[in-house]
């Protein structure tokens, strides 16, 4: 803001010099304006300063807020520490005690003992039933069947020789 004010003062000061001529100008009248402009460019210097000194004021006051603002984040992280480890202590009933433990252990095992049974068992009875099948032929063999000349249900051009359409018309018939 305050440069602002100190543009607008400055180009309203050269439209003035603009518009006098300095043949015009008596000495006494000129004196008298660069006097103004001297005591306005002082009053806008001092008030520029004085804005400066606020705002390192407030500056160190924002700086003073953060620190305070941190010592609180500290102090409410510490008491989030020792609120955990009173839960952590208070957590004990949630936990398995040995003994529960190890009588869940020994459960399992023999669960897995009882599964390993029950494979060998398949296990036995697939090998019987493999053996079985494997005693069995997989197919009936196979006979080599030769092609049985078979004489021709009907005949074309008995009497004369052969065309295509006769040897075509014979094979469509006579397909086996």
């Amino acid at each position: 803001m305050e440069k602002n004010k100190a543009t607008l003062i400055l180009k309203d000061i050269m439209e003035k010099l603009s518009l006098i001529k300095k043949e015009e100008l008596s000495q006494e009248q000129v004196e008298e304006q660069v006097k103004e402009e001297a005591d306005m460019s002082l009053k806008l210097t001092e008030e520029a300063v004085n804005e400066e000194v606020h705002l390192e004021e407030v500056k160190s006051e924002e700086e003073v807020v953060e620190e305070v603002q941190e010592e609180v984040q500290l102090e409410e992280q510490e008491s989030e520490v020792i609120a955990e480890e009173e839960d952590v202590e208070l957590d004990e009933e949630k936990y398995v005690t040995r003994e529960q433990y190890q009588k869940d252990m020994a459960s399992i095992k023999s669960m897995i003992e009882d599964m390993k049974l029950r494979y060998e068992d398949e296990k036995v009875s697939m090998s019987k039933e493999i053996e079985k099948l494997s005693a069995q032929p997989a197919a009936a063999p196979i006979q080599h069947n030769s092609e049985d000349e078979s004489e021709p249900k009907f005949k074309f051009a008995r009497d004369r020789r052969k065309s295509t359409l006769d040897r075509v018309m014979e094979n469509l018939i006579n397909n086996k």
